[in-house]
């Protein structure tokens, strides 16, 4: 009889072990673990502007419209035709034209780097304003490369020169972009922004 009620109370300690197991088990932790939370990854990274070159040229770019452009050449080739006129009258050349205003030297050497060759009034000692074209550039030397976009003229000038030059026929500084195909100003603060950082292309005005 002993042995028997020993085994029931064994059995009966070794149940309620059990069930206190079970509700040990099922019961949720006191301290709930800690939940790392991670920033989200930004978004595309913006692309960085790449270094200029230390020399390029857009000589097949003005080829492209150098035809269309003799037929333009106004007979006073003075300041009195500006680059608005120039601009106006390419249409009847089936030219598309972008003006754009506050440049700066770094501005057009980018554009030339990227194979266009911008259109600029500068004016020399003699005091005579000139259209030329941007057509090189190169560092070594600091040297620029200008066509005369109505005839035959290439000329060299220094950067220096250059920039004292384009000063002296008006303020702000401009520059024309003329091509046989389409060209819109978005597609021409691209190409400067490939060269050139956000700042500098925050005071261009687009026309």
């Amino acid at each position: 009889m002993k042995r028997v009620l020993c085994l029931i109370a064994i059995v009966t300690i070794v149940s309620s072990g059990c069930s206190v197991l079970k509700v040990l088990e099922s019961s949720e932790p006191l301290t709930k673990p800690e939940v790392k939370t991670t920033e989200a990854p930004p978004t595309v990274a913006k692309k960085e502007a790449q270094k200029l070159p230390p020399e390029a040229n857009s000589i097949a770019a003005f080829q492209q419209i150098e035809n269309a452009m003799r037929r333009l050449a106004p007979s006073d080739q003075s300041g009195e035709f500006s680059l608005v006129q120039l601009k106006k009258e390419s249409v009847k050349q089936r030219l598309q034209g972008v003006l754009i205003t506050n440049f700066e030297l770094e501005h057009l050497k980018a554009l030339v780097a990227s194979k266009k060759a911008p259109i600029v009034i500068i004016k020399t000692a003699e005091g005579v304003q000139k259209f030329l074209a941007v057509t090189a550039y190169k560092d070594e030397g600091e040297q620029m490369t200008l066509t005369n976009p109505f005839r035959k003229e290439t000329a060299e000038m220094k950067y220096s020169e250059f920039e004292a030059a384009w000063k002296e026929a008006g303020t702000p500084q401009s520059a024309l972009i003329l091509s046989a195909r389409s060209v819109k100003a978005a597609q021409v603060k691209q190409m400067l922004a490939e060269y050139l950082p956000e700042e500098k292309l925050a005071n261009l005005t687009f026309n």
